[in-house]
């Protein structure tokens, strides 16, 4: 059966990439320029993430599941919980070994999230940086064209897919070069380093979007790119395990009243859907060209190119295919009331985590055709030469709008999404290794060692909120605050309560909440902050733990004019106060 598979895929390649004899393979004399392009990719990544995200990455905050779960996994009791706990039901292993690592380096907690978000930024930028290195020539000559491709991709990435929990979705953009390369150059192996594929593999699911293209290229492939995909595959094995069993479980989203006849549908009405929207970019209007029309346009026209003449670019056009292809297919299979036939998830060209591996599949097709149109090509420009494929491509992603929607998408969020995290102020108590509570960003996101959020089903990050004026009294901003209802026993060990100054402008703000109990005392719980324009929570903790079920009425109170947060989609709208205990 395997010498057949074989049989035919040699032939199948033999069909649509040159001969390796035919192959112009690196003779530029100018070797050094892949490794400094590398270089030069990091710097950009680097510096843009500074330019852009400059009071995230230098912030010293936790976001969501850095605290909460790779963080508190990282410090656990034994080395399975360390490695291979679950995040939504799936194995990341290389943020796992990431904390790990810093684990074992015994990094304070206030050094932590410098390590990870630094660690996202660093490896995002070589994973998609390496498609400048020299192995890549066989692939795609033009340096140049492999440098911006990386910078496109770099820069069309949303706030969520750069953080320390989803950098790994880039991953697939690596995997498909490589491959990419494995196809083309059946005599030369792929570089030692590539042995990295098996532990990103072993990420985010739709990182497997690339493993069919990966099986098949191995079956043509030179031994080391073999064995890879062989360790790939055993891997992959034990996460699809993994994922059936968070399945059974309850983990993942349950799937309603959706045959394998629409997912199958829905699949390959997305796969076009994206292919025309992408290519087109959002400057394109609907109206005139629906992504639906210009993709089917797009498919015939690259499936005849490929069909055409052979070249080496034909094996980015064939792995960019299958990644957009294997994307559209693990998300209407997984998430199928949301990806489904009535198209809502196509709406608007989006590119965010459950897609980004598709739009890096979309972007290598473009990348190809320009290599095929114009692979020696050249503009005089007076101060030197340029090859048109590169301008074509730079004109390419500005001209569809992906230039002007990547620094959109790099802005970041605001208020209640960031300003709510108080691990920096609370670092020492972390690492003193007691109970603790602390507020991370997103709001609704408290890492907890016993302790934790008692009113999770009332404030979350799943919530819209709002700001409304506080009454003035006194010379006080005042709000009053109902009191959870709870049945069991619990103790309140601090609040965080959502505000923003009234006048627009960064604010010190001192702020006390005033218990009244049953028995007609007051308790105090106080705290003060550095207040953003935007808003952001304020942490109030007691001298001692407090019994919730001990107090009557709660009055927020501060000096400062300020505004008060409200969760807006309940009914009354609820005061935005997270009550944090055991």
């Amino acid at each position: 059966m395997l010498p057949k598979i074989q049989f035919y895929a040699n032939r199948l390649r033999d069909r649509l990439l040159p001969r390796v004899a035919e192959l112009e393979l690196d003779t530029d004399s100018s070797v050094f320029t892949p490794a400094l392009l590398f270089s030069l990719t990091i710097v950009f990544y680097v510096v843009y993430m500074l330019c852009m995200q400059s009071a995230f990455v230098l912030g010293g905050e936790m976001w969501a599941e850095m605290a909460t779960n790779y963080f508190a996994n990282a410090n656990g009791a034994t080395l399975a919980q360390k490695l291979l706990s679950t995040d939504a039901g799936y194995i990341p292993l290389p943020q796992r070994l990431i904390g790990f690592v810093f684990s074992e380096l015994r990094l304070p907690a206030s050094a932590i999230p410098f390590a990870y978000t630094w660690t996202a930024i660093f490896g995002t930028a070589a994973m998609i940086g390496a498609f400048c290195l020299r192995p890549f020539r066989a692939v795609v000559k033009s340096d140049g064209l492999r440098f911006v491709s990386a910078i496109a991709v770099l820069m069309v990435v949303d706030f969520e897919s750069r953080t320390f929990i989803n950098f790994t979705y880039l991953a697939a953009f690596l995997v498909a070069v490589v491959t990419a390369l494995a196809l083309v150059d059946k005599t030369r192996d792929v570089p030692q380093w590539c042995w990295v594929l098996p532990i990103l593999m072993l990420s985010k699911p739709a990182v497997l979007a690339a493993l069919p293209v990966m099986l098949l290229t191995a079956f043509v492939s030179a031994p080391r790119f073999r064995k890879i995909v062989v360790v790939v595959v055993l891997l992959c094995a034990a996460q699809a395990v993994q994922i059936v069993v968070s399945h059974a479980g309850g983990t993942f989203a349950a799937a309603h009243s959706v045959s394998l006849g629409e997912r199958l549908v829905a699949s390959a009405r997305y796969f076009v859907g994206f292919l025309g929207a992408y290519v087109g970019g959002t400057h394109v209007p609907v109206n005139l060209f629906h992504p639906m029309r210009l993709g089917a346009i797009l498919l015939l026209g690259v499936l005849l190119l490929i069909l055409r003449r052979k070249a080496a670019s034909n094996a980015l056009l064939v792995v960019g295919l299958a990644l957009l292809l294997f994307n559209v297919l693990l998300n209407c299979f997984a998430l199928p009331d949301m990806w489904n036939t009535r198209m809502e998830r196509l709406a608007g060209q989006p590119v965010y985590r459950h897609i980004i591996v598709g739009f890096e599949g979309v972007l290598l097709c473009v990348v190809a055709l320009c290599d095929r149109f114009f692979p020696r090509a050249t503009l005089n420009l007076g101060i030197g030469r340029l090859r048109i494929c590169i301008l074509l491509f730079v004109c390419w992603f500005a001209g569809a709008g992906w230039f002007s929607r990547g620094t959109t998408l790099s802005v970041l969020p605001g208020t209640p999404a960031l300003n709510n995290s108080a691990w920096r102020a609370m670092a020492r108590t972390v690492d003193a290794g007691g109970a603790v509570c602390v507020p991370v960003d997103p709001i609704g996101w408290v890492f907890g060692r016993d302790c934790g959020l008692l009113n999770s089903d009332e404030v979350g990050p799943t919530h819209t909120y709002d700001f409304g004026p506080m009454l003035f009294k006194d010379a006080a901003s005042v709000a009053d605050v109902p009191v959870p209802k709870r049945s069991e026993h619990h103790v309140v060990s601090a609040l965080a309560v959502l505000a923003k100054p009234a006048n627009g402008q960064v604010t010190h703000v001192p702020m006390t909440a005033v218990l009244t109990m049953v028995d007609g005392t007051q308790r105090i719980l106080s705290g003060d902050r550095r207040l953003p324009s935007g808003g952001g929570l304020v942490l109030l903790t007691p001298t001692a733990e407090i019994a919730l079920e001990d107090i009557r009425d709660v009055r927020i109170e501060s000096t400062a004019l300020l505004q008060f947060g409200f969760v807006s989609d309940s009914s009354p709208k609820t005061p935005a106060v997270l009550w944090m205990g055991r």
